[in-house]
């Protein structure tokens, strides 16, 4: 798989190696089940800006629809995937970068702290509506 045109600033984005690591677990640690409790990605300077009252951040709706179907993909080969938690709810402080990369299904105005549901809130929303699954 070729890299992301855009990386996250915590690495490439790599949805295939989630599949393939809860597959791996199932084999080499006997069958455990799982729990996803971190999964996420910032993207500093591309999802920082609402515009009337929306935040289109495209590349954090495709990274949780391309993850959250890599995770699905691996429930369904075998491995005991009993639950996936996006990081983060709310874009925060993080240790390295400060508030650059937003990380949140809700973008904080840091300034005001009000809050605004980005694009990839209302598309997890989705996937849970359904039963992601």
């Amino acid at each position: 798989m070729n890299p992301d045109p855009v990386p996250a600033c915590n690495g490439p984005v790599r949805p295939q190696a989630l599949h393939d690591l809860l597959l791996r677990v199932r084999e080499d640690f006997g069958d455990p089940h799982m729990m996803i409790t971190e999964n996420g990605a910032g993207f500093i300077g591309h999802d920082d800006t609402p515009a009337d009252g929306r935040v289109a951040d495209d590349l954090r709706s495709d990274y949780v629809t391309r993850h959250v179907d890599a995770a699905l993909a691996a429930r369904r080969e075998g491995a005991k995937l009993d639950g996936y938690f996006l990081w983060s709810l709310c874009d925060n402080f993080e240790w390295l970068w400060g508030t650059a990369p937003r990380f949140g299904l809700v973008h904080v105005d840091m300034a005001t702290q009000r809050r605004t549901p980005k694009d990839s809130f209302s598309i997890y929303a989705a996937l849970i509506a359904r039963g992601a699954g």
